[in-house]
């Protein structure tokens, strides 16, 4: 299976999951810099056009507070949330 291909059927399962719900906007952690981010919009937008897609890496109000994801993991020690985090991981995979 290729990131492609994992990314459409990612994202198709989420649009049906999240249209159960009651949601609108997707929103994907995907950096700025590589093809995924391009991948979710593409994709949700051929299923479904009326469905926002919501890129926060690319929100410069987001990266105005946090530039990357060092101050993103100072906020979450700061106010006592759980997180893993996955660069630390054993295995790590992009």
């Amino acid at each position: 299976q290729s990131t492609g291909v994992g990314r459409y059927v990612t994202a198709r399962g989420l649009l049906q999951e999240m249209k159960k719900h009651g949601c609108t906007v997707l929103s994907h952690g995907a950096t700025g810099r590589g093809n995924d981010q391009v991948r979710f919009e593409r994709y949700v937008n051929v299923m479904d056009p009326k469905f926002k897609v919501y890129a926060p890496w690319r929100d410069p109000v987001l990266l105005e507070e946090f530039p990357g994801r060092t101050q993103m993991i100072e906020f979450l020690h700061k106010h006592k949330i759980d997180h893993k985090i996955v660069s630390q991981a054993k295995k790590r995979y992009s």
